[in-house]
């Protein structure tokens, strides 16, 4: 444990000698299911979430992310089915910089605990409700993040990314696609 503790002082005293920045701040996404099973099932969903980021170089940052999304999709007909899905991606990520001006360009990765909800209804003849299921589940799970980063000013920051999520579960695969996300980053 002593380890451990000397380990963490002695990043967070390099970090500051390096005269690291902390970023944090609030965005929002596109998200599209495109493995086969979920994107049957779903259709484009919409998130937000918040993102902080620790500058432990000019180059590379550590920090993590907090997303929600609400996926969505409805079959219609005689008999109906209505599917609602949540997924709230709790990660950490690593990013490196190819430039260093006032708009750099990142490649990276989140890893994480991705928390997981489901729920589908059956109606028949939209009206009656014949069948009613839900459940949740805690999966691993993982997105390499391609995005840039364009300086407003000293203090604020527009942050852009594309983010592939992969949820590792048993059975049936949840992979999406972060198409745009969009965010302002605030320099502390």
């Amino acid at each position: 444990m002593k380890k451990r503790i000397l380990f963490f002082v002695f990043f967070l005293c390099v970090s500051f000698l390096l005269k690291a920045q902390f970023k944090l701040g609030p965005s929002i996404g596109l998200q599209v299911p495109i493995s086969s099973y979920f994107s049957d099932y779903a259709s484009a969903g919409f998130g937000f979430g918040g993102t902080g980021k620790y500058m432990i170089t000019d180059k590379m940052a550590i920090g993590g992310n907090v997303f929600y999304t609400s996926f969505g999709s409805r079959y219609g007909g005689y008999y109906n089915w209505n599917y609602r899905y949540s997924i709230i991606p709790v990660t950490g990520m690593f990013q490196y910089y190819f430039t260093n001006n006032d708009m750099r360009f990142y490649a990276g990765g989140d890893m994480g605990l991705y928390f997981f909800w489901w729920r589908w209804k059956y109606y028949y003849n939209n009206t009656q409700i014949i069948g009613y299921d839900s459940d949740t589940s805690v999966e691993f799970g993982m997105a390499p993040t391609f995005g840039m980063e364009y300086e407003i000013n000293n203090r604020i920051i527009l942050d852009g990314n594309t983010k592939l999520h992969f949820m590792l579960t048993t059975g049936n695969s949840f992979v999406y696609l972060g198409v745009l996300n969009v965010g302002i980053l605030f320099v502390l």
